[in-house]
């Protein structure tokens, strides 16, 4: 396949936001209306259900692998997943030897499709709900891109720099990363918006910034301050307020990797005993929930989280080794694979809404799905006052996007509060 054309910045086609079957029409629907009187006892018990304490539970995973083509001379290729949808496609990209990265976009129903070859690599980090998908491209740190299905779209680099590397894309279309180059290896993090990037340095007042990830009301999530291993801070900036969150417990910096869209943010963060550790966090509620390493291992790294609250990242003493937190226990993401598969240097990258959880490791890319119940809404393999509370929130949703649409005909209705009570968990 030929490389496709790259625009420059001044020809970028502004994104458009999400389409319109993303909406989600509620007021007036005639089940809702039909349904009032039967379901007003259990609506008037929705505030009273918000109280519930968390009912324990982790689900188990089935795993999907899978590489790019063998090479005739080297074999199978080095390959890994970096983000996913909510509507389960994954991006990455697989590389032979030294060879250029080739970018792919995978699903169960298309398997891996590769993007258009590019010259010095295609290396795609994030994929939004509409397929848009950001990454870099050329040799590395490279210049970022926006693939839009049918053409690169440059992102530009600052008139002071030589590169930028995109890290994660919102529903929107706005594009949040990392930019510079020049002496003394200045960077900042930059926010892509309509086609004009917008460096964030002199907003955060700090000579470095990386921005990871970002919302879809648009607050982003990094590290700011002079050097990463030193005094770098992790921060949530919410256009025009920077909030620091300060140093992990115990430790001298903090970086924000993953962003969900109540605000609550995870990383790590770096410690001086025992012996210069990582611990990873949770913040919540304005407070660091930090879990440290696995028992042997002295890193934990968390590097995205969903709208639950479930977060995944890597314990690590050498080789990778994929966990998950939620609601304060740690995980071992190996242990929790049935039928079991031996995950090796497991880096989990991404995880969505649904709960599907994308990354990479010696066996190539590796994509676990939950094993959830019919009816588990918050995909914590149980089906409990939680779900129901949700699912009565989301009563007389069109659309997609209908968080309690449990049988997937477009709307949540009676046969979906059917389907939760049916497989209700003692």
């Amino acid at each position: 396949m030929n490389a496709t054309p790259l625009l420059p910045v001044a020809a970028a086609t502004p994104v458009a936001g999400p389409p319109a079957r993303f909406a989600r029409p509620r007021a007036g629907v005639p089940i809702l209306r039909a349904a009032s009187l039967a379901l007003a006892p259990l609506l008037a018990l929705a505030p009273l259900l918000a109280y519930a304490p968390p009912a324990a539970g982790q689900c188990r995973y089935t795993a999907i692998t899978f590489r790019g083509p063998d090479d005739p001379v080297f074999g199978p290729p080095a390959t890994t997943a970096t983000g996913i949808n909510n509507h389960n496609q994954v991006v990455g990209y697989y590389f032979i030897a030294d060879g250029p990265e080739t970018g792919f976009v995978w699903s169960e129903a298309t398997g891996l499709v590769p993007l258009p070859p590019a010259p010095g690599g295609v290396r795609p980090a994030d994929i939004n709900d509409a397929g848009l998908i950001v990454g870099s491209m050329g040799s590395s740190p490279g210049r970022g891109f926006l693939w839009d299905g049918e053409q690169y779209i440059e992102l530009g680099v600052p008139d002071w720099g030589t590169y930028s590397n995109p890290r994660a894309i919102n529903d929107e279309g706005v594009v949040v990363g990392t930019w510079g180059g020049g002496q003394g290896n200045p960077y900042e993090a930059f926010v892509w918006r309509d086609g004009v990037a917008t460096g964030l340095g002199s907003t955060l007042g700090t000579p470095r910034s990386i921005a990871e990830d970002i919302t879809d009301d648009s607050r982003v999530a990094g590290w700011m301050g002079g050097a990463q291993t030193v005094n770098g801070q992790a921060y949530v900036f919410d256009e025009p307020s920077v909030l620091q969150l300060g140093p992990v417990p115990g430790g001298f910096t903090s970086e924000a990797r993953g962003m969900n869209d109540r605000a609550q943010v995870c990383g790590f963060g770096r410690v001086p005993q025992p012996n210069f550790g990582i611990h990873a966090f949770a913040w919540m509620g304005g407070a660091f929930h930090v879990f440290e390493p696995f028992e042997g291992l002295r890193a934990n790294r968390a590097n995205d989280m969903n709208a639950w609250g479930q977060v995944v990242g890597t314990g690590s003493e050498g080789n990778p080794r994929g966990f998950t937190w939620r609601d304060g226990v740690l995980y071992d993401l190996e242990e929790l694979v049935d039928p079991p598969m031996v995950l090796a240097n497991h880096t989990p990258w991404a995880i969505n809404e649904r709960g599907v959880i994308a990354g990479g490791g010696q066996g190539g890319a590796i994509v676990l799905f939950p094993q959830d119940p019919p009816g588990d809404i918050d995909v914590d393999c149980r089906v409990d006052l939680k779900d129901l509370l949700l699912l009565l929130l989301d009563f007389g949703c069109m659309g997609e996007e209908c968080a309690g649409d449990v049988n997937q005909d477009g709307q949540t209705s009676l046969p979906d509060l059917a389907i939760l009570l049916s497989n209700w968990s003692p």
